[in-house]
């Protein structure tokens, strides 16, 4: 979640509405809010600050309330989707290595 800058999962909801998404493994210490933006982390395989949707519902994952999940409103409509693109990233080793240098050089 962008504006309070912690971590959780993204997945699939159980109906597989290409609409909704499911957040989850959220820590409880957030405090999430209804039509806040999710966007990717720098943890995933993604640049950080994509927009993945909106939080549109909230819940807690067990009783004791440990870690949130919350359904989130995808900002693309993958029912339209006609043609995907895999790309294999065949300079991904040098890449790493240039951006492990430039963290070293800040």
């Amino acid at each position: 979640m962008q504006a309070l800058k912690t971590t959780g999962s993204f997945i699939w909801g159980d109906n597989l509405d290409p609409h909704v998404g499911l957040l989850y493994n959220v820590s409880n210490n957030a405090t999430p809010k209804l039509n806040e933006l999710v966007v990717t982390s720098d943890l995933s395989l993604f640049p950080a600050g994509i927009p993945i949707g909106k939080i549109s519902n909230l819940h807690s994952k067990s009783a004791k309330g440990a870690f949130l999940n919350m359904d989130v409103s995808i900002a693309v409509d993958f029912s339209k989707l006609q043609y995907v693109y895999v790309v294999n990233n065949k300079l991904a080793q040098e890449q790493l290595g240039l951006e492990a240098q430039q963290k070293k050089d800040e």
